[in-house]
């Protein structure tokens, strides 16, 4: 197949717009994210992997759950029509309990694809707009940088604020873009770097820049994303319905173990499954500790030692400039228990390096594991794969959702 073109702003923005058909869309930004990677890395090398590389597979991992492929079947029943919740609408003479749990998860699913949208639009979009626009420069020309950087605000990112007008989610943006100018400034001065350590460094410190950014603004949709409030919402709605104390009660009783067991299936299958991420060579557990490319060193050599000031001190900020290295030689019982279930692991390593995010809500623990990913698979060679096949590519940029496994 042809090589193909990176995408221009122009065709971020309609990839965007593609709200009628959101699996397609987000099939369109995974790919979209290995062009704009392939795109950079033609200009900075060919070796480091830049913002876009990674989001690559984080895209391609949100498409589970936008596609509502992950739901595991146990966790259905109990939302089904046959399951305790049935029962209880029986017993109470009241409706709806089953079909509103039903879009809670599907509450759930919105929330990550509105954020798979919004990163796309803004980073995808300042990566196709530098790779437009400063891309084919023979030399760096500060005078042109400062014209781009121009159509970013300065300020500092928020997170957005969001709103439920029915069953759409709208997102509001906060803050400034002056991350999104600082990234754009590393990637420019990648491009025209000669050293291979201090090219390195600079696409690490643009990948820090644009991961603080994202995963600020994204703080309201994770959060969104990993609470399900299921005994609030269905309490609530039966309450509305009843007018006598001593059913509203009775409801209570009745229904908060129902919810308790839902919140906590969900919250196993989050742990579980939301908070992995699945590359081309295996699948990385954000609460674990972080196993190095496999094959490959723990960290690559020009990472090693962190040199520029600016990136060390970016790095310390989330404690992720000095690694905490662990021996590893027992597979986890977790590990074991998914396999059961169908759910895939890396195998164990010798080595890895303890940052799991415990709690994935949580931006210091998020950004110290994103950080320290970008450092130590920096020059996996892995992450550069395609993410679809040729036939499955030709047939969405048909506008058409292929066929196999997505």
């Amino acid at each position: 197949m042809a090589a193909r073109t990176v995408p221009t702003p122009e065709d971020v923005r309609a990839i965007v717009a593609l709200d009628d058909d959101p699996t397609l869309r987000n099939l369109r930004i995974t790919q979209g994210y290995h062009d704009l990677s392939e795109g950079m890395r033609a200009r900075t090398g060919g070796r480091d992997i830049s913002w876009t590389t990674l989001g690559t597979w984080a895209s391609k991992t949100a498409g589970k759950f936008i596609r509502s492929e992950e739901v595991p079947a146990a966790f259905r029943a109990l939302l089904s029509a046959a399951g305790p919740l049935a029962e209880v609408e029986e017993k109470l003479g009241v409706c709806g309990l089953v079909g509103l749990a039903g879009d809670i998860v599907s509450d759930v699913s919105t929330y990550i694809m509105v954020g798979n949208r919004v990163v796309f639009a803004e980073l995808g979009g300042c990566f196709a707009d530098v790779l437009q626009t400063l891309g084919d420069d023979e030399a760096f020309d500060q005078a042109r940088l400062d014209g781009l950087l121009e159509r970013y605000a300065k300020g500092d990112p928020q997170p957005d604020v969001t709103r439920w007008d029915g069953k759409t989610l709208i997102g509001e943006q906060r803050g400034g873009q002056s991350m999104l100018r600082d990234m754009a400034t590393a990637l420019y001065r990648a491009m025209h770097e000669p050293d291979p350590k201090t090219r390195a460094e600079l696409l690490l410190l643009a990948n820090a820049y644009g991961g603080i950014h994202e995963q600020t603004r994204l703080q309201t949709y994770i959060a969104g994303s990993l609470n399900a409030p299921f005994e609030e919402v269905l309490i609530g709605h039966v309450h509305d319905q009843l007018d006598d104390g001593a059913k509203r009660s009775l409801a209570t009783t009745l229904i908060r173990p129902i919810a308790n067991l839902l919140e906590k299936a969900w919250n196993d299958f989050a742990t579980l499954t939301m908070m992995e991420l699945y590359l081309p060579d295996g699948t990385i557990h954000l609460s674990r500790p972080l196993p190095p490319d496999p094959g490959g060193p723990l960290v690559p050599k020009d990472l090693e030692e962190i040199v520029d000031p600016t990136l060390r001190t970016v790095l310390s900020r989330y404690e992720a400039l000095d690694l905490d290295i662990e021996e590893r030689f027992i597979d986890r019982l977790e590990d074991r228990f998914a396999a059961l279930i169908g759910l895939g692991h890396r195998p164990s390593h010798a080595q890895a390096v303890a940052v799991g995010a415990v709690d994935w809500v949580s931006l210091p623990q998020r950004m110290r594991y994103i950080l320290t990913l970008f450092r130590m698979r920096a020059q996996d060679r892995h992450l550069i794969a395609q993410p679809f096949t040729d036939a499955q590519r030709v047939k969405m940029d048909e506008g058409v959702v292929p066929e196999g496994p997505l």
